[in-house]
């Protein structure tokens, strides 16, 4: 099977998570709202895969370092579930343009070695997760393609108000606009 592209977005799927059901031709994965449940570590099954959308679902656990064997994945979202534990530290995804990872239960702040890894980002969304707003400005000015981050304003981990020139308060579903998710 030669299966490019499958969407079973909002399809009441429910069920433990396995990305090894689906052929490791795929380059488009959208399983977002549905009710799936299990980790995400089985995603190094899908090789090709260059969008992966797994938002509001009940995915569990941590950002598994499997993620790293994703070379060609330039879209992520995995907003909207239950994924926890600390940021790793180093995310090694060159390609990646779109990263959306708010509203799970992160602990700690953004690393800022990511600055290193994510070279190709150009929208990055934390809602629910802590930050600095200098930590934020470093991420502005050092990758080269962001236009924009998307934070909830109530997560700041200092006093000062955002001072981040490609930062917006969202603390809602308004998450950035329809081309975000291309």
């Amino acid at each position: 099977v030669n299966l490019r592209r499958l969407a079973l977005d909002s399809n009441n799927l429910s069920g433990q998570f396995d990305a090894a059901l689906y052929p490791s031709s795929l380059i488009e994965l959208q399983l977002n709202d549905n009710s799936l449940r299990g980790g995400i570590d089985s995603v190094a099954a899908l090789p090709s895969i260059r969008k992966l959308l797994l938002h509001n679902n009940y995915l569990e656990g941590t950002l598994p370092p499997e993620l790293s064997n994703l070379s060609q994945l330039e879209v992520l979202n995995l907003a909207t579930n239950l994924i926890n534990g600390t940021l790793p530290s180093y995310l090694p995804l060159q390609q990646l343009k779109y990263l959306n990872i708010g509203d799970n239960t992160f602990q700690g702040s953004i690393p800022l070695n990511w600055t290193d890894s994510l070279v190709s980002l150009e929208k990055l969304v934390l809602n629910g997760i802590e930050y600095a707003s200098d930590d934020l400005e470093q991420f502005c000015s050092e990758l080269r393609y962001l236009e924009q981050i998307s934070i909830s304003c109530s997560t700041a981990t200092d006093s000062s108000p955002i001072i981040c020139s490609c930062c917006v308060c969202s603390d809602g579903d308004d998450i950035l606009d329809e081309t975000f998710w291309i």
